[in-house]
């Protein structure tokens, strides 16, 4: 639903499960990270998934979990991580966004900064994720 690429760990993620890419610039791109969660989500997962951002230095994170699953501490703390500001526009968006699987279906999606350039998501990944993915390869050689 979100068009983006999945992590190819399926147990022992990192705390992401996927992520998007975005143009910051004509030549330069950014990351934004996904984690979906189901089950017990409490703020404690959102502080988690907010430090895996800042970690692999992601610009945007997106918590995706269930509407009845969202409470205000989630919501503060997600909001506590801050703005994203584009170079463009100087338009601000939450560093970390929480969305619902309702908000999914009823056909909502992120907030995205605005793509002066191609609007899409890359086919290759971002050389940050990159040599992630080369070390996965190798310990499954």
């Amino acid at each position: 639903m979100l068009g983006g690429v999945s992590n190819p760990k399926r147990r022992a993620d990192g705390g992401w499960d996927g992520y998007l890419t975005f143009y910051k610039s004509a030549k330069t791109k950014g990351t934004m990270l996904v984690e979906v969660k189901s089950g017990g989500v409490t703020v404690k997962d959102v502080r988690m998934f907010a430090q895996v951002v800042n970690k692999k230095k992601s610009e945007l994170g997106v918590f995706v979990c269930f509407e009845e699953q969202v409470t205000k501490p989630m919501l503060h703390e997600a909001k506590s991580e801050g703005y994203y500001e584009t170079d463009h526009f100087r338009s601000k968006i939450d560093k970390l966004q929480i969305i619902t699987v309702e908000d999914l279906l009823d056909g909502k999606g992120i907030n995205f900064p605005v793509q002066l350039y191609k609007p899409e998501t890359f086919k290759a990944a971002t050389k940050k994720l990159d040599s992630e993915l080369d070390q996965f390869k190798l310990k499954i050689k």
